[in-house]
């Protein structure tokens, strides 16, 4: 037991002097970190930040163990390699980075830093099969007791490539058929729906200005309506919409948009476009549908009208008109109009295809609702 003693002293006076020979040397001993950060590959490592990514596309970045300063911490795993759990976790609010919630199905891995990382290394890539507006990355390192936990100091979104479009009013998506089904009245309501994928919980909008009507309309219609936010369990996001026109519509490319769910990014850390493809490693801050859709419809009239005033003058009835067998000498000529339901005119009921209804006639007393018997044109 005295051997073991006198041995057990003599150890520690030899790591005490190697210690302090290291330092008459110049040779800093090994420092566990204060903390660890995430940024992109280059970029400062206390004050860098991780830009937007997309959803289903590999991105990797650096981990940097730090001092209390903020500068990176070179001496950490010179002495023995050091693994550390890289992983993704929620980003938002302000609870404690040890409490964060792990993404699911988790987005992890195990790091291990030698002495040649000198307190920086870039983490092996990782793909994120769902969208989420607001990440950051942990780190923690259990080679001590307590473990020292980090997270970036920066978040960022996971977002989709894309919006795909589709709606309720589906009679033809070629929007050629006057007959197809289902026939909607101009200006009553209908579906469209937005779906990106699980995850996204953003609510998208229209852009007015890229939709269209159908080939030979008269006039595109107005469009209103809004989206709900999407359901992140399964990326669709639904809304309620009525379209003022007769016959079809359609969106070019990015008509319905998502412009927000990028915020926390929105500073810099994407760039204010549509860009799938990274420009300076960032991509577009926004995204739609990538292409043209499918016309929506088959809109039709909701009711037809008579426009006053309407003067009693030589029309184009051969013969006049009667009322209770009793011969007019002269004809009524009226104008009838296709309204939607709000009863604005639909400029857009006209010809073979849209406009080829046969109006029937019938006389009433001072706009009561009720025809006249044996009143005809």
């Amino acid at each position: 037991l005295d051997e073991l003693k006198v041995y057990r002293g003599a150890l520690t006076d030899a790591m005490v002097l190697s210690d302090y020979n290291a330092a008459a040397c110049g040779i800093t001993p090994p420092a566990p970190p204060a903390n660890f950060n995430c940024v992109e590959s280059g970029a400062d490592a206390s004050t860098g930040h991780l830009y937007t990514k997309l959803v289903g596309t590999a991105f990797s970045f650096d981990v940097a163990a730090l001092k209390a300063d903020g500068t990176v911490e070179a001496t950490y795993a010179s002495d023995v390699n050091k693994p550390v759990t890289v992983e993704l976790v929620d980003g938002s609010g302000a609870t404690a980075c040890a409490s964060r919630t792990a993404i699911s199905p988790a987005v992890s891995q195990t790091l291990t830093f030698a002495a040649a990382n000198v307190g920086r290394k870039a983490a092996a890539a990782m793909t994120v099969n769902k969208a989420y507006a607001n990440l950051r990355c942990r780190v923690t390192d259990a080679n001590q007791s307590p473990s020292i936990v980090g997270c970036s100091t920066d978040n960022f979104s996971v977002r989709p490539l894309s919006l795909q479009a589709t709606s309720s009013a589906n009679a033809d998506g070629a929007g050629i058929s006057g007959t197809a089904t289902p026939a909607v009245k101009a200006g009553a309501s209908f579906s469209l729906t937005a779906t990106a994928l699980a995850g996204y919980d953003g609510t998208p909008k229209v852009d007015s200005s890229k939709l269209a009507a159908h080939a030979g309309a008269i006039q595109a219609g107005s469009l209103g309506g809004s989206f709900g936010a999407g359901d992140p369990g399964t990326g669709v996001a639904t809304g309620n919409f009525a379209y003022s026109e007769v016959g079809y519509f359609n969106f070019a490319a990015n008509g319905i948009y998502d412009d927000t769910y990028t915020t926390v990014d929105s500073a810099g850390d994407c760039t204010n476009d549509f860009s799938n493809s990274p420009v300076g490693g960032k991509y577009g801050c926004l995204f739609g549908n990538t292409s043209t859709t499918n016309y929506f419809g088959r809109f039709i009239p909701d009711h037809f009208t008579v426009v006053t005033p309407v003067p009693f003058a030589a029309g184009c009835l051969a013969g006049g008109f009667s009322y209770m067998d009793q011969p007019f000498s002269t004809s009524l000529s009226a104008s009838i109009e296709a309204r939607n339901t709000v009863n604005a005119k639909t400029r857009n009921y006209n010809g073979a295809t849209f406009g080829k209804a046969v109006v029937s006639v019938q006389m009433e007393n001072n706009n009561s609702g009720t025809p006249i018997p044996g009143a005809r044109l």
